[in-house]
């Protein structure tokens, strides 16, 4: 998360007459940011539908409630921190807004959750516990997208490229003038298939700068820009990164630029501290599985229904019709000891499967750790891919109606696809999977240190989305083995197939 140039803090009564006037700072704020006029009136509207529902949910009864209103001033735009501490209530727990219903009774329910969300560009939820809850809204000045900054057109995801002539290059560390040239490449080489992020040059500087990604460039000698590869965090710390955004521009591929950024990556994330990394390999053809498994990456879970439908991959595979699943590939950067892991006997086997793969020495006789303070269950949606995540540190018998309310928020947003990683180090981990199971989620596989750094097994939930098992390539026999495996648990594999 980019960090903030200046912040303002506001405190304001729990009172719907009194609100007037914070929304007219925040919206004057951001007239004098640069946003238009239509978007500082969105971004007062997200802001005024969330005090209301605060309000309206939070403190129903309570007018001497206070509401806490941070301003934060960000390289790329606004982003607002509302926090309060008023009864518990879940915003994502509103039903979705039914515009039929809405024309039968006078009711809206749900509409000022979906103006929020389509007024602003990012809509977070976190809750704080003891202190309560906190909403972040965040939107982006539109003129600091690379598409306005050169005036691009986007063109077709996959256009062909080749070697024209033979270039010397050379691979180094990022740089704040890579920033631009990162987010035009993406851009033009991809359109819009990738994380918002990278459009915006400013947001990829700042994230470099603070250790959530960790980028590298080719670069000719003579200074043309030619790719990227990043690893990601997500937070700052985290033992595992995420390594992608492996960008290579058209007019230079084919000459061995992807191998050296991602042996460059690889060496970046050691450099910074990291225990261990893992890459998402597209399985709607084998290139990408390739090349990481050549790098010492190994499978380790296969997550269904990942990637946008429609992609062409040219002389590859032509056109998929069909969401692409993906190969999870994990590497080791470190020495590490057995870990104490509580497998579900169900699938210990494949478990103790994946683990070898990887070199990983497990136990499952040593005394438990300690249970306490594992840290609170953490979700998130990923709108372009429309998938969620569900991390569950805590596999103590009380959380399973959290994780299924959080699983059907995360459907009801519009995911195809959820993937619930279960702290594997965890003894409540077996009876968890168990229950979660009895309501259709299936077996993915494991994500070393996922959680914290602990080991996570990784269950998925399709939102009535047909797999066509047929169409999932992959290179390594290991990895056949695991689909057939994931197949046969698949509850809906049946109906698909049909």
């Amino acid at each position: 998360m980019p960090e903030p140039r200046s912040v303002s803090e506001l405190n304001i009564p729990a009172d719907m007459l009194l609100l007037s006037p914070a929304l007219s700072f925040v919206e004057e704020l951001a007239r004098g940011l640069g946003f238009e006029h239509i978007e500082a009136l969105n971004i007062r509207l997200a802001l005024e539908e969330t005090l209301t529902n605060v309000i309206q949910h939070g403190y129903p009864d309570d007018p001497e409630g206070r509401i806490g209103l941070c301003c934060e001033v960000l390289p790329t735009g606004l982003r607002l921190v509302v926090r309060e501490k008023g009864l518990p209530y879940d915003p994502e727990a509103i039903a979705a807004f039914d515009p039929a219903q809405a024309s039968l009774d006078g009711e809206a329910t749900g509409l000022g959750t979906l103006l929020i969300r389509h007024a602003v560009d990012e809509v977070q939820y976190r809750n704080l516990g003891r202190e309560g809850r906190e909403i972040v809204l965040t939107r982006h000045l539109r003129d600091r997208h690379v598409a306005h900054i050169l005036d691009l057109q986007a063109p077709k995801a996959g256009e062909p490229g080749g070697p024209t002539e033979t270039v010397e290059f050379d691979v180094r560390p990022f740089q704040d003038q890579d920033a631009l040239e990162i987010s035009r490449c993406a851009y033009l080489t991809y359109g819009y298939s990738y994380e918002d992020y990278i459009y915006y040059p400013e947001r990829v500087a700042a994230m470099n700068a603070e250790g959530t990604l960790l980028s590298v460039v080719a670069v000719t000698r003579d200074g043309r820009f030619m790719g990227h590869a990043a690893a990601k965090r997500s937070h700052p710390g985290d033992p595992l990164l995420e390594f992608g955004v492996l960008l290579v521009s058209p007019q230079f591929r084919g000459h061995g630029v992807a191998g050296r950024l991602v042996d460059a990556v690889i060496e970046r994330a050691r450099q910074a501290g990291a225990s261990s990394g893992f890459g998402r390999a597209v399985a709607g053809h084998t290139i990408s599985q390739r090349l990481s498994e050549d790098k010492g990456m190994r499978g380790c879970c296969l997550l269904l229904g990942t990637f946008p439908k429609d992609v062409e991959f040219k002389k590859l595979t032509g056109v998929i019709p069909d969401k692409m699943s993906c190969l999870a590939l994990w590497l080791g950067l470190r020495e590490r000891g057995p870990r104490r892991i509580f497998p579900p006997a169900k699938h210990r086997d494949w478990i103790a499967r994946l683990y070898q793969n990887m070199g990983l020495a497990w136990d499952e006789t040593s005394p438990a750790g300690t249970t306490q303070d594992c840290g609170r269950l953490e979700s998130q949606f990923t709108d372009i891919l429309n998938i969620g995540e569900v991390l569950v540190p805590d596999c103590g018998p009380g959380n399973l109606e959290e994780v299924l309310r959080t699983v059907r928020r995360l459907h009801l947003r519009g995911a195809d696809a959820v993937y619930v990683f279960l702290n594997l180090e965890h003894p409540g981990c077996p009876a968890l999977a168990q229950a979660l199971e009895e309501h259709d989620c299936f077996f993915a596989g494991v994500l070393p240190e996922k959680i914290a750094g602990r080991d996570a097994l990784v269950l998925q939930r399709l939102n009535n989305l047909p797999i066509r098992y047929e169409n999932i390539r992959l290179e390594d026999p290991e990895a056949f083995a695991l689909l057939d495996y994931i197949r046969g648990q698949d509850p809906a594999a049946d109906d698909a197939a049909q």
